[in-house]
């Protein structure tokens, strides 16, 4: 039981402090719970709920008082024990927190910040793909952080980087590109093929098979309908086997 001194008799600081666990004459030092079982916190001369606490403040459990909302950055005009809950007029409220421009990775969006990642997959332009650090891709015109290594099935072909874009190396069955854009893979029923000038194509493997007799195929990794494949011409002195998956010396 607390009380404090007043004149010639001491009264609990309970009778002189509503809500109060420990106080001294000039008001509170710690508040208990209301009869609804709320948390009380000290605020100047009295104890009041979380919600009570003057604007600009909060019920901290930590200190037990109504603290100012500063804490949380000196943009913060309102809080709770979360964070910010609005911000002063020259800064932007983001993951209750207040900012002067918004994060990495982060745009405006009104009177906030739109998490950059939510844009991947939706329609966007250059400026705001760079804005967030992310890539256009060229054929469907939607923001994406990485340019595409397609599975078998989207009938969509892999891209590169180029500057801002994703652009597509080439047709369907390509499953992979350099940095440049050169073909380097080629996905089932495409096989990859290389030109008289070394340039790379994939091709249906009926027309890989239907150029030369010495020339054969082979298909590889990863797995089952999705797999890599690869036309390629036996050496002079080789011949195909009967499959023609390989070059018999």
């Amino acid at each position: 039981m607390s009380v404090v001194p007043t004149g010639d008799e001491c009264i609990l600081c309970s009778d002189r402090f509503v809500g109060s666990s420990t106080c001294t004459a000039a008001g509170p030092t710690s508040c208990a719970r209301d009869d609804s079982a709320a948390t009380l916190y000290v605020s100047g001369a009295a104890c009041v709920t979380a919600v009570e606490c003057p604007s600009g403040t909060y019920g901290s459990d930590g200190t037990g008082a109504c603290e100012a909302c500063t804490v949380f950055r000196s943009l913060v005009k309102t809080c709770d024990y979360q964070g910010a809950l609005s911000c002063t007029s020259d800064s932007i409220l983001y993951e209750r927190g207040c900012f002067e421009e918004c994060p990495a990775q982060a745009i405006p969006s009104g009177s906030t910040c739109q998490d950059c990642t939510a844009y991947i997959g939706t329609p966007c332009d250059v400026e705001k793909a760079q804005s967030c650090g992310l890539l256009v891709d060229e054929a469907t015109l939607t923001c994406t952080d990485t340019c595409r290594v397609v599975p078998a099935g989207q009938g969509r072909p892999a891209t590169y980087q180029d500057d801002g874009m994703c652009k597509a190396c080439g047709g369907a069955g390509v499953d992979e590109c350099t940095v440049d854009g050169r073909i380097s893979a080629c996905r089932w029923p495409f096989v990859l093929r290389y030109t008289s000038t070394n340039a790379a194509e994939c091709i249906q493997l009926s027309a890989c098979l239907a150029d030369d007799l010495n020339i054969g195929y082979s298909f590889f990794a990863p797995s089952g309908d999705y797999q890599r494949g690869m036309c390629w011409q036996c050496a002079p002195w080789a011949q195909p086997n009967d499959d023609r998956t390989v070059c018999m010396v």
